[in-house]
């Protein structure tokens, strides 16, 4: 009796061992969120079993999750003093590009086009100018063109897969990259939001900073939207008829420096280009209704004041 006893608990246990392995080897499927989940899956003619296998049906794509290629580069001008921040990406061999995109470590995943510098080398230039000064961390990934070959399982039929290579790399904003985009909440007020106290908005101080300016065209047109701030302030916050039209003639005034810092060459092209840089420069100091109103508020100060265009000779004098 306690011989039979112990054969059927030798039994018992085998085919107890038997179950579980089996069952840790079961092909499995599930469905969730539009995607089919399959583990231990084996193609066919194909010895190896792949652990996992994701199909996104929305976008009719399929992949292997598994250990992913490494993108190799580095940043181009760290630390930014400018508006993009560039970055050298090297593909790792046989990966033809398809698409790239790139996320910076707390916003979405934005798509980027790379630009091809020599064979499996290209950059990627980032618009940085919404970001403040700062250490950020980021996410380069890039997709290849080819898409599987092996279409004998049943599981390949109408989809792609895509392989994909990354990479994280680390970058520094500097400090003289001005101040912050204020975003909307600059533009509730009619003096906005000025980060450094300078008299100038955080939103035009961003704007002057960005086109590209010599540090003498970038230094006059702050005094002259300084001006422009304080005009606005004289006339609509504080009410002072007199001080309204002291700011407006001193801007008439200080125009003719940035004429003298943007035409050497007093030509009239050039002097339409120059008008054409003033005039976005008012448009966006305007840019709200409550702007457009104290426009209105400041012209009618100046009306029927006489203002005297001065002297050629004279006019980088009126630089501060």
């Amino acid at each position: 009796m306690k011989i039979l006893l112990s054969l059927i608990l030798i039994i018992s246990s085998i085919s107890f061992a038997g179950n579980k392995k089996n069952h840790k080897n079961k092909t499995t499927v599930k469905h969730k969120n539009g995607k089919t989940i399959i583990k231990n899956v084996k193609k066919k003619g194909d010895k190896k079993t792949i652990k996992k296998l994701v199909i996104n049906h929305k976008k009719r794509k399929i992949k292997f999750i598994k250990k992913k290629n490494i993108l190799d580069g580095n940043p181009l001008n760290s630390p930014v003093k400018e508006k993009y921040a560039r970055f050298e990406i090297i593909l790792p061999e046989k990966l033809e590009l398809d698409k790239a995109f790139y996320k910076i470590k707390g916003q979405k995943r934005e798509k980027v086009e790379l630009t091809k510098l020599e064979d499996m080398k290209y950059e990627a230039k980032i618009s940085v100018s919404h970001l403040a000064p700062g250490e950020y961390d980021i996410k380069f990934t890039v997709f290849d063109e080819k898409a599987h070959k092996n279409k004998k399982h049943r599981w390949f039929k109408k989809f792609k897969r895509y392989k994909a290579a990354f990479s994280w790399f680390g970058f520094v904003i500097d400090d003289s990259l001005v101040v912050p985009d204020p975003g909307e909440e600059g533009r509730k007020t009619l003096l906005g939001i000025d980060t450094n106290s300078n008299g100038v908005r955080d939103d035009i101080e961003r704007y002057i900073h960005e086109k590209g300016f010599t540090p003498e065209q970038e230094k006059a047109m702050l005094d002259h939207a300084e001006i422009l701030s304080r005009s606005q302030r004289v006339a609509c916050i504080d009410n002072n008829t007199q001080e309204s039209i002291k700011a407006h003639t001193e801007m008439f005034n200080h125009a003719q420096c940035l004429i003298d810092k943007f035409v050497p060459v007093k030509s009239r092209n050039s002097l339409k280009e120059f008008f054409k840089i003033r005039d976005e420069l008012y448009l966006i100091n305007v840019n709200t209704p409550s702007r457009i109103e104290c426009g209105g508020v400041i012209g009618e100060n100046y009306s029927g004041q006489r203002f005297t265009i001065p002297d050629v000779d004279t006019w980088s004098s009126f630089c501060k």
